[in-house]
C-alpha cells in the first residue's frame, strides 16, 4: 500500500470518527462536558488534540468531512501532510482562533473552537504551491471567509492561521531538504 493510499485510509477513519462523535453528541451524550475540546486560553493538551473531532452539529461535521475527503482524494496528500495539518490545527493560539469575530462582536463571549476545518485549511496551504492560479485561489479562500465572519461563530482567524502555517510548513521543509 502506498503512502497516498494510507493517507486516504486515515482520512476515511478520521471522517468516520468525526461523524460518530457528532452523532453521539446529538444523541444527548454531551462530550464537551465529559472531555472538553477546544483551543481556548485554558485548554489542556487533551482538549487541543480532540478539538478537530468535535463539531457543533451534524451538518458542520458532514461539511468538514466532505471537504477533507475532497482535498485528500484529489490532491497529492500523504500521511505526513495529514500529521502536519493536525499539528498546525492543534497548535493554533487561542487569541488567533477568536480573531476577528471577538473584535467585531465583543458581547458574544468566548466560544469553543472545534472542527476539522483547521486541518483542511492547513492542507490547502500545503498544496497552494501546486495551484496554477494560486493568487486567485487564495482570494477565493479569503472571500469564502466573509459569510462566516458576518454570520458569526466561524473561526476565521483559525482558518487563516492554519492556511498560512500550512504554506510556511511546506516552505520550511523545502529549505531544509535543499541543504
Amino acid at each position: 500500500m502506498q503512502d497516498r493510499d494510507h493517507a486516504k485510509a486515515v482520512a476515511l477513519l478520521v471522517g468516520v470518527a468525526v461523524l460518530l462523535v457528532s452523532l453521539v453528541h446529538m444523541a444527548g451524550c454531551r462530550i464537551a462536558s465529559v472531555c472538553p475540546a477546544g483551543i481556548g486560553p485554558d485548554a489542556t493538551l487533551v482538549s487541543r488534540l480532540l478539538h478537530p473531532l468535535v463539531h457543533v452539529g451534524l451538518l458542520h461535521a458532514v461539511v468538514n468531512v466532505y471537504v477533507l475527503w475532497q482535498v485528500v482524494f484529489f490532491c497529492d496528500i500523504r500521511c505526513r501532510h495529514l500529521l502536519g495539518a493536525f499539528v498546525v490545527a492543534c497548535c493554533c493560539p487561542s487569541w488567533v482562533a477568536a480573531w476577528p469575530y471577538c473584535w467585531i462582536h465583543p458581547d458574544a463571549g468566548p466560544t469553543m473552537v472545534v472542527g476539522l476545518s483547521g486541518m483542511v485549511f492547513a492542507l490547502m496551504g500545503m498544496q497552494v504551491h501546486r495551484w496554477p492560479r494560486r493568487w486567485r485561489c487564495c482570494a477565493l479562500l479569503l472571500l469564502w471567509q466573509v459569510p462566516g465572519l458576518c454570520a458569526g461563530g466561524v473561526a476565521v482567524g483559525m482558518h487563516l492561521y492554519c492556511f498560512v502555517a500550512g504554506v510556511a510548513l511546506v516552505r520550511a521543509s523545502r529549505v531544509i531538504r535543499s541543504r
